[in-house]
Parts: C-alpha cells; structure tokens; sequence
C-alpha cells in the first residue's frame, strides 16, 4: 500500500525573514516568498503527499491557497530563531488532519527542489525517524516521521548532528550528489542562490530575480 504524507512547511514571512541575503528589503522579501512557493508547489506536485500545510503569518494566505495548499497561524509569543522555528513545525504537525499520514517537515527555502526528488526521498524511508541533511551536512533540510511516530524538532544551525541523537536516521538517497541539489541545496545567501540566470531554480525564483 502507497504511504500517504502530510507535508509541513514553515515560513517565516516577514521582515527578518532570509535576512542573511544582502540585498535591499523588498527584494529580500520577494525573494522569501518566492523560494516558499518553489518548495510547496513542488511538494504538492508529488502524488504520494497527501496536503501541504504552510505554518505562517496570514499575509500568505492568498498564496497559499492559490498554490492548493493550506496555512496555518504560527503560535505566538514563541520566541526568535530556532525556538520560533520549533514551535512553528510543532503547530504545523498538530493540524495534521489524518493520523494515518506519515509525516515530514520541510524547509521552505529549497527553490531548486524538483518534486522527483521529494518523492525519492520518502519513498527511501526506512526508519521510523529520517532526515536529509543539507548539502553541507551540518544542517537539516527533511525530517519524516512514520505514521504514530512523534516528532522532535530541533532544526537551526547545525541540526542534523541534532536530530541524529534523537533518532532520526539519514535516508539514503542514490546516486551522486547532483541528484539531490534540489532537496538538499536550502539558501540562506547570495551565493548559495548562484546564478541569476540558473535554470534549475523554480519559476517563482526565477521571476522574482527578473
């Protein structure tokens, strides 16, 4: 029987949000809004994901919905940083609608994911806790968890090392390196993002580099 997943995906959707991109605000801005909307319609893409629930501010709301996705309000007074960012993936995770899902939290700074990609990932699930790092191996991009299994969140700088002691196992993913870039490449900095003419970046990325 196909496993089914309920995807989270939190999103900061402010101000602060990427403020490790030096460029001017509003381009900061689009460019946040852009990389979310990269990762959700590619996670909404691959048919084994049941639904896409998006933890962020109400701002967010007509694009969400438009991308066929649902959001959800962060908890408040939670909070900066990696603590904010917890508490918004545990939030997400409690509105989880069907306990029959396997679950997975995704980052949504991924523009270059490809929905291929997400689906190989969690179709290579074997454990009850995974994880794809990000591509520095310090980071974490993906956790899974499978159906009545309970999440600990504990992503921020250096979260796999993190995770790995509480369980959470890497999911082998085959073949080279370039076949994640996607999935594994989260961008925090002009130079992560690369060229602005990269072809692999998602068509909302694209757009907003216009």
């Amino acid at each position: 029987m196909t496993r089914r997943w309920s995807v989270i995906v939190p999103v900061k959707g402010d101000a602060a949000a990427k403020s490790r991109l030096r460029v001017d605000d509003e381009l900061r801005g689009a460019l946040a809004l852009s990389f979310a909307t990269d990762t959700i319609s590619a996670a909404l893409a691959v048919p084994e994901v049941a639904e896409v629930i998006v933890v962020g501010p109400a701002s967010l709301e007509t694009t969400v919905r438009g991308l066929g996705a649902r959001r959800v309000d962060e908890p408040s007074g939670d909070g900066a940083g990696r603590s904010r960012l917890n508490s918004a993936i545990r939030e997400g995770l409690r509105r989880v609608r069907d306990p029959r899902h396997a679950t997975a939290v995704l980052l949504g700074d991924l523009p270059r994911l490809r929905p291929a990609e997400l689906a190989t990932a969690l179709t290579a699930v074997r454990t009850p806790r995974g994880l794809v790092p990000d591509a520095s191996g310090a980071g974490t991009v993906l956790t899974t968890a499978l159906a009545g299994v309970r999440h600990v969140p504990l992503f921020g700088d250096g979260s796999a090392a993190r995770h790995r002691a509480v369980g959470y196992v890497p999911i082998p993913l085959l073949g080279p390196p370039s076949m994640h870039i996607g999935l594994r490449g989260d961008v925090d900095t002009i130079a992560d993002l690369g060229s602005t003419t990269d072809r692999v970046l998602g068509p909302a990325t694209r757009a907003a580099l216009r």
